[in-house]
């Protein structure tokens, strides 16, 4: 009875070892997700302020207008995703707030 016992627990125990995890493995994809969502905007302003001012036109503002649009809150939420890691936090501060 007893070594059965003791086996539910470890039994449980490690599915909620493994429950979170993967909530944590969910949890950084979704970081980097958000990080990837970021640069990929920086490179559409980049783009687009470079395209506009060799060329003049205004096509490649398209791009850089809706990157600018989607800046903040890309940052916002990622700020949101970094809350519970102070470490990341204080870096994304620093690095990336005015």
């Amino acid at each position: 009875f007893l070594m059965a016992m003791v086996n539910l627990f470890l039994t449980y125990y490690s599915y909620q070892q493994k429950q979170k995890n993967t909530k944590w493995v969910l949890h950084t994809y979704e970081v980097i997700n958000e990080i990837q969502m970021i640069e990929s905007s920086l490179k559409d302003i980049q783009n687009g302020q470079r395209g506009y001012a060799i060329t003049q036109n205004e096509d490649f503002l398209k791009s850089y207008n809706l990157a600018k649009q989607s800046l903040p809150q890309n940052l916002t939420y990622l700020e949101k995703l970094i809350k519970d890691n102070s470490i990341q936090t204080h870096t994304f501060r620093k690095e990336l707030l005015p």
